[in-house]
């Protein structure tokens, strides 16, 4: 392949975010280009690339520092919806929603995680990428003699076993804001009853 031009970068920047739905890191999408075009200057590549949700807002999105995601168009969302409704093996359609606020109460009054907390759903802030299903806080009580440090917590619930590498790149976005991000994938059951989320839940401890 000949030495790329900057619009021609961009260009072939897009289509790797877009194969890479779980988001893709700067180094990475910059060597990926370098391995594809190896004529071209990697100064060329670096400041075509390193801007590009500014250049196609649209498009691309920056959930975290040196974090690539590709934005979903209103007229191709079929990963999106196979995410939030799903058809457990008796046939009864289950919503994700339907989660949310048992996992928020498993978190304050099963872990003892939170002393508030709320189900947000993903449309808060209008993007996946910046609302939580669940968020809530841990604070000091009145009671307690030593006071620490209010403490945020949150989580992103998959019902789409298809799903699990977004809601890593969705848990990696929420570190901005919080201190313990969450991912639960809880199994399609039928019944609205109590969710034992202990076998569900991925550890909290995402390692940085």
């Amino acid at each position: 392949m000949a030495k790329l031009s900057g619009k021609e970068i961009q260009k072939l920047t897009r289509s790797i975010v877009n194969e890479n739905p779980g988001g893709i890191r700067y180094s990475v999408l910059v060597e990926k280009i370098a391995q594809q075009t190896p004529e071209t200057p990697k100064n060329t590549i670096y400041g075509s690339v390193w801007n590009l949700d500014t250049i196609f807002p649209n498009e691309v999105a920056k959930p975290s520092r040196g974090l690539f995601t590709p934005i979903s168009r209103s007229g191709n969302e079929i990963a999106e919806l196979g995410s939030t409704e799903q058809i457990a093996p008796t046939g009864v359609k289950i919503k994700e929603s339907d989660f949310y606020q048992p996992f928020a109460e498993w978190l304050k009054n099963d872990l003892d995680e939170v002393t508030e907390v709320a189900s947000l759903g993903g449309a808060g802030l209008k993007s996946k990428w910046g609302t939580p299903d669940v968020v809530g806080i841990y604070k000091p009580l009145a009671s307690n003699l030593i006071k620490f440090p209010i403490e945020i917590v949150s989580a992103e619930i998959k019902i789409d076993p298809q799903q699990p590498v977004v809601a890593f790149g969705q848990a990696v976005a929420y570190r901005l804001f919080s201190t313990k991000p969450y991912i639960a994938m809880p199994g399609l059951s039928p019944k609205k009853t109590r969710v034992d989320w202990s076998h569900f839940v991925c550890s909290s401890e995402l390692g940085w």
